[in-house]
Parts: C-alpha cells; structure tokens; sequence
C-alpha cells in the first residue's frame, strides 16, 4: 500500500482553486480584488507538486479505505458560495475516482 497522501495534496489545491473561483465568481465578474481568494491556494501548491509524480502509484495501490478519506475529503473541503452547483461539482469528482479505482482494479 502507497498512501494517498500526495494524492490528498493534489486533490486539496484542486479544491481550494475550485473555492476560489466560486467566491471570486460570486459576483459574476472577476477582478483584481477577487486574486486575495487565491492565496490560500497558492499556499497549497508546493505540497501538491512536490509528491505529484507519486500520484499515479498511489491511485494504482488504493484501497477501499483510502477511497473513503478522499470522498470525505471532497465533502468536506470543497466549500463554495453556489449552493445549487457544489453537490453537482461533488458528485463528479466522486464518480472520477471512481473510475479511476475501476479502471486500476480491471485494467492495471
């Protein structure tokens, strides 16, 4: 078993961008003022980066545990003002990782 915490690290700056956006987005326009959502992401970014290249071995050796912790990662995490959106946004990250987890049990 690899872990998932590089892959937690990814999935963690992807959600913090996706937060951004979604305030930076509230207004329905984007503005120099709306870069300050940003910086709690770029905080993310050296750890999703610097264990990237291990991503792929980690998806590969996931477990059904491992799989639950990213899901409730997702949930917990990703926190946008667009109520309506947030649970479509949710469901499809969950539904990639599990295609992923498909796709390594079946083909790898």
């Amino acid at each position: 078993m690899a872990g998932i915490q590089e892959t937690l690290d990814v999935i963690r700056f992807g959600l913090a961008v996706g937060n951004s956006l979604g305030k930076a987005l509230q207004d329905k326009k984007f503005d120099v003022a709306d870069l300050l959502y940003f910086v709690d992401s770029l905080t993310k970014l050296p750890s999703a980066l610097s264990g990237f290249e291990k991503v792929p071995e980690e998806l590969k050796d996931m477990e059904e545990a491992e799989f639950e912790v990213i899901k409730e990662t997702i949930a917990k995490e990703f926190d946008i003002p667009q109520d309506n959106i947030e649970p479509i946004i949710e469901d499809a990250i969950k539904i990639a990782v599990v295609i992923l987890v498909f796709l390594k049990k079946h083909f790898a």
